[in-house]
């Protein structure tokens, strides 16, 4: 019983080996299409306005992208 359970076991961890390189191989083709929507950052400067403080303090976040 025990002869018939290792091929198994082979397969398994063959298909299982299989399955991760071709997920690998697809995940790094799409990440540039995954990122297009935000790349809009990259290249550009963008100023956040917040709230006043309670002191009547104007504050606000200014981002430069490179």
């Amino acid at each position: 019983m025990k002869w018939i359970q290792i091929p198994k076991v082979v397969v398994l961890i063959g298909a299982g080996a299989i399955a991760i390189l071709c997920a690998h191989a697809q995940t790094s083709t799409t990440s540039v299409a995954t990122l297009e929507p935000i790349g809009f950052l990259t290249t550009h400067e963008w100023d956040a306005k917040l709230p006043d403080s309670p002191e009547g303090k104007k504050k606000k976040i200014h981002a430069r992208f490179t």
